[in-house]
């Protein structure tokens, strides 16, 4: 799961950011949300499910 989730971090990260930097026009604010979604994404996942984002 650890390399699967890197990917998808890698894969998104960005595009989160950017959407939450819009939505909060503060830099910080979307470093720190954007953070807690893939925390939050990776806390959920158990080890033997695939994650899907569409």
């Amino acid at each position: 799961m650890e390399m699967l989730f890197k990917h998808i971090y890698e894969a998104y990260f960005d595009d989160v950011y950017r959407f939450v930097y819009v939505k909060t026009g503060n830099k910080w604010d979307a470093d720190d949300i954007g953070s807690e979604t893939f925390r939050k994404v990776y806390e959920k996942s158990a080890p033997s499910e695939t994650i899907s984002i569409k």
